[in-house]
């Protein structure tokens, strides 16, 4: 008898286990069709590959705070300012590699200094906010595939990676 109790207990608590996750996984966000790109700040440069967002695209409010510098690849879509796109892995290595990443140790073009490459973590959709001071992890276009690539400054390199659909992370657009 104790162990049916067991099994019953056991099978009645299974589902609450993963109610969290589920919930955290399955979250949208309450402002995304709120936002405008009237709130939008930025930083950018002119490369030869384009014109580039040099710090990270923010949400600002009233008293020009940083509301919000991390989002969802979804909100992205509604708060990017026109004209402007997430590059593609192809435009992002490019203009890496036009910086010094992933090269021979001992030369840093003068490009890599027009850049901010502040590290602001990003939100994992369990975990909360990490990584902050470790690593830039930016959105890269890809169709809804939740790709990005990881930029080490410190030893000059970058890593492509796939993330979780809520997952909120930093955005650097391009204009061609």
């Amino acid at each position: 008898m104790k162990t049916l109790k067991t099994f019953f207990a056991f099978f009645v608590s299974l589902p609450l286990l993963y109610l969290p996750v589920e919930l955290a996984l399955g979250e949208k966000s309450a402002d995304a069709n709120a936002l405008t790109s009237e709130q939008v700040a930025f930083d950018s440069h002119s490369f030869s590959a384009g014109e580039w967002m040099t710090s990270n695209l923010a949400l600002v409010n009233e008293q020009s705070k940083v509301s919000k510098e991390h989002f969802t690849y979804e909100e992205l879509e509604t708060v990017k300012p026109e004209g402007w796109e997430l590059p593609t892995m192809e435009q992002a290595v490019s203009l890496l590699k036009s910086m010094g990443f992933n090269q021979s140790s001992g030369y840093i073009p003068s490009d890599y200094y027009k850049v901010n490459w502040q590290y602001s973590g990003y939100v994992d959709p369990i975990l909360g906010k990490v990584n902050e001071g470790e690593k830039l992890l930016l959105w890269v276009k890809d169709n809804g595939q939740h790709n990005y690539i990881s930029i080490s400054k410190d030893n000059l390199e970058f890593t492509p990676g796939k993330t979780l659909a809520h997952a909120r992370l930093s955005a650097r657009l391009v204009r061609n």
